[in-house]
């Protein structure tokens, strides 16, 4: 094949690749999800566990990762990106990889509250002295 049979291609090639290059750059590879929202996937399906203790530590976990995903996404519902994480290939794997340090940051934010409410209580009873 000499180059002058090969430049109707090349120019063929080229105009495809012109045009696949901007619908490529418009539709860039979805983020991964955010810490927050995979430790409020994994706290509902706790909550949906038939173990009460399981259950009752996945609707704090819950209630505490839904204010966080809110709040780092204004005006989108945390729900929405819960559906987004479980509609992944990976979401298992990234569940379950996040979860450790969610539960820490729970048993954290848990030591933390149970401090500053024994702090209150002795606020509040000096105050009625």
């Amino acid at each position: 094949m000499t180059l002058n049979a090969i430049k109707p291609a090349l120019a063929a090639s080229a105009a495809a690749l012109a045009f696949a290059l901007p619908a490529l750059a418009a539709s860039p590879a979805a983020a991964p999800p955010q810490y927050e929202t995979l430790c409020l996937a994994g706290f509902l399906a706790m909550a949906g566990n038939g173990d009460e203790t399981t259950r009752n530590a996945g609707l704090m976990g819950s209630l505490y990762y839904a204010g966080r995903v809110e709040g780092k996404n204004p005006g989108k519902d945390p729900l929405d990106l819960v559906v987004a994480v479980f509609g992944r290939p990976t979401s298992t794997a990234d569940i379950q990889a996040a979860m450790p340090q969610c539960g820490q940051d729970m048993q954290a934010m848990g030591k933390r509250w149970t401090e500053r409410g024994e702090e209150l209580q002795r606020a509040a009873s000096s105050a009625g002295k």
